[in-house]
């Protein structure tokens, strides 16, 4: 009988993440006469992530992140940011998880009013497929994660809308020196996201329509880990449609996971 080839799970992953990602890319347009090129933007964010298991495949969770804006020259840039979320998550398997969760978030612009937002969601990720026989030998492992997440939106800027939204997120992280994302790796994380509007979007806001970043972390132990990553995004404004702009800025995060009772205790 004839030998049957069979495709490596790590080649499909790695179709689909190239594709997904071109496709997010290709999805910036050129500037338009209509549209306004800004500098490339640093965004230096702070966050904190608690998680807690409550029983076999079900966890609880929560964040509480801080965000400031500035160009490359340190001038503060157009916005701060504040937002906290909590949630649960439960995983149907090893690959397929739910998740469900409630996030408050409040923007601060230079030139506008503050805007705040209250926002409902759930998702639902896969994680698949996994890296190769020859990657893992090569102690670099990676699972491309699929995210379709619904959410229902409460924006306020002068008075309360309500509008909705599904994103579809593709990623990976890539363990560059280490098998997996683990304390002491350094790591390449890709992603691409996409967003579609369900209605009409909550006016005076910039809405989101696609996300392509790519980076560098290091993960110094199981509570810290810091970031550095691009991103290229495509926004459209809410009022004018036929405005659209690209927005191009670096981030540099850094996550704890530190447990405030156990700082408590160390005093």
């Amino acid at each position: 009988m004839p030998e049957t080839h069979q495709w490596p799970n790590g080649l499909i992953a790695a179709l689909a993440t190239v594709g997904a990602l071109v496709v997010a890319a290709w999805g910036v347009e050129p500037l338009t006469a209509q549209e306004v090129a800004g500098d490339i933007e640093v965004r230096g964010s702070f966050g904190y992530e608690y998680r807690r298991q409550l029983r076999e495949g079900l966890r609880g969770f929560g964040t509480l992140q801080y965000e400031e804006t500035a160009d490359l020259s340190g001038k503060v840039g157009d916005n701060s940011r504040v937002e906290t979320t909590g949630g649960v998550s439960l995983d149907l398997s090893p690959r397929w998880r739910l998740e469900g969760g409630l996030g408050l978030y409040h923007d601060r612009f230079l030139e506008s009013r503050d805007a705040w937002e209250t926002r409902l969601w759930q998702a639902v990720t896969v994680d698949w497929p996994d890296s190769p026989e020859w990657s893992r030998r090569l102690a670099r492992r990676f699972v491309v994660s699929h995210r379709l997440r619904l959410e229902e939106r409460f924006n306020k800027i002068e008075d309360w809308e309500f509008s909705l939204r599904l994103r579809y997120r593709i990623g990976l992280s890539w363990a560059i020196n280490k098998y997996s994302v683990e304390p002491g790796a350094l790591y390449a994380p890709f992603s691409a996201e996409f967003y579609f509007p369900l209605g009409e979007d909550a006016s005076g806001f910039l809405a989101q329509q696609n996300r392509l970043t790519a980076g560098l972390g290091y993960v110094f132990n199981k509570i810290w880990r810091v970031e550095v990553r691009y991103a290229r995004q495509r926004v459209r404004d809410t009022v004018d449609a036929d405005f659209r702009d690209t927005r191009e800025f670096i981030e540099v995060r850094l996550k704890t996971a530190l447990r405030i009772r156990d700082l408590i205790k160390s005093r």
